[in-house]
């Protein structure tokens, strides 16, 4: 059964998480913002907001993580501000293909490096936003 979680983890210590995708930046936030929209509190609130309501869909063999995933990610952009570069996601373009070669790439680095990931610095990033 699809469900929506929020929940804080520390993906350094999952083990299977083998780089990171940029897909927008938050400004930094104002010391004394005017609107709560504004600050950095404001924005994630906002993110959870919106992934909050992506629908989810049950007993639909066609609906994927990979169907919520392009539809947050076109929801995020559809925010504009900080989110209008949140790249498009289609199933099957060119972008949903990159990811998986991307992860492979940085499999093989991670396989070759010595030592172990201690901090997000020392995952692969590529970064996927628009303009």
């Amino acid at each position: 059964m699809w469900r929506f979680e929020e929940k804080p983890f520390n993906y350094l210590m999952l083990g299977n998480v083998v780089a990171r995708i940029l897909v927008a930046k938050l400004s930094p936030s104002e010391e004394h913002p005017t609107r709560r929209e504004d600050s950095w509190i404001g924005q994630v609130e906002l993110i959870k907001d919106v992934l909050e309501s992506i629908p989810l869909v049950q007993d639909d063999l066609n609906w994927t993580c990979c169907v919520w995933l392009q539809q947050a990610l076109r929801a995020l952009q559809e925010q504009g501000g900080n989110f209008a570069t949140v790249p498009r996601i289609d199933i099957g373009g060119q972008v949903e293909d990159a990811v998986p070669s991307f992860g492979n790439e940085a499999m093989e680095i991670i396989k070759w490096r010595k030592g172990i990931i201690r901090q997000p610095g020392d995952f692969l990033q590529q970064n996927m936003r628009l303009g």
